[in-house]
Parts: structure tokens; C-alpha cells; sequence
């Protein structure tokens, strides 16, 4: 179940079956989203699991550099803003952006989908590609607007 716990598969087909007593434990979605916000390295371990298991990472293209924030940029810009961000996975539940929070880095969504929650309330959807975060650039120590979570696995390229 670990693709569909990452949001990388939408069902799980499985069955365990123990000829002695064991000593299992489940671990929710969103224990696993909270615990890879907090360790790189556990959500390193679980793309390794994932990729071991099939999955593939959906290629990065430039569609996003297209997108209306960013299209009265410069040819030139937008390569340099896609060098120097940083390449973020996200799994299923897992919140980038908090709405309490210090807005310090805008995100671009290239693959996945995420919500926009306002005070605990779910506004909207967004799908890939979208500038997420973008007053951090325009204002810098302004808050969040929104909480973002992940709806699916999603990658993101993180500028801050």
C-alpha cells in the first residue's frame, strides 16, 4: 500500500495473512504526511521504495514557464530561475505552505495536484502547472495566504 499511502495510485489491492500472532501497526496518511515534513530523509526512502516498486516520476518540462506570472519574464530569466530552484517531491497530504506561516519561497507546481485551505476550510483545487506562493517575491515576510496541502504526489520547483 505504500504507492497509494504517497498518493502515487488512487487503490490498493492487497491481504495479509499471519499464521501466528503478530504485531501490526498501520500508519495513516496523514501520520506519514506530517512525519516526511519534518525528514528529508524518510521521504527520500519512501521515492526509493516507490520507484522500486514502478512508479516513475513524471518528467519536468517548461509548460510551466508559461504560465501568466511568469510569462512577461525573460527567455533568460526563467532559465536561471529553473537552475537555481530546488527540485521538491510531496506525498499525498503533506502541507508546503502553511497559512500561520512566514511566506519565504514560491513554488512552482509542475506535476500533481494540490488545495488551497483558508482558516481549516477547503477553496480550491489546483492542478499542475501553477505559481504557488508568489507574494514571498513580491512582499517579502508577508504571510501565506492559504495552507497548501497535496492532494496527489506532486512535484514542485521551490524558489526561495
Amino acid at each position: 500500500g505504500e504507492l497509494t499511502c504517497l498518493g502515487m495510485k488512487k487503490t490498493r489491492v492487497g491481504a495479509v495473512f499471519c499464521d501466528t500472532l503478530v504485531d501490526l501497526r498501520v500508519i495513516s496518511q496523514n501520520a506519514l504526511a506530517e512525519a516526511v515534513s519534518h525528514d528529508d530523509v524518510l521521504l527520500r526512502s519512501l521515492l526509493e521504495v516507490a520507484k522500486a516498486n514502478g512508479f516513475t516520476p513524471a518528467p519536468i518540462d517548461d509548460s510551466w514557464s508559461r504560465l501568466p506570472f511568469l510569462s512577461t519574464f525573460t527567455p533568460d530569466f526563467i532559465t536561471c530561475l529553473t537552475s537555481l530552484a530546488e527540485h521538491v517531491s510531496a506525498i499525498k497530504g503533506q502541507v508546503i505552505m502553511d497559512q500561520r506561516q512566514d511566506s519565504e519561497a514560491f513554488f512552482i507546481l509542475v506535476h500533481g495536484t494540490v488545495t488551497l485551505e483558508f482558516e481549516d476550510t477547503k477553496r480550491a483545487d489546483l492542478h499542475a502547472p501553477q505559481v504557488l506562493g508568489a507574494m514571498s517575491v513580491l512582499q517579502l515576510g508577508s504571510k501565506n495566504f492559504y495552507t497548501t496541502r497535496c492532494v496527489t504526489f506532486c512535484t514542485f520547483l521551490e524558489n526561495s
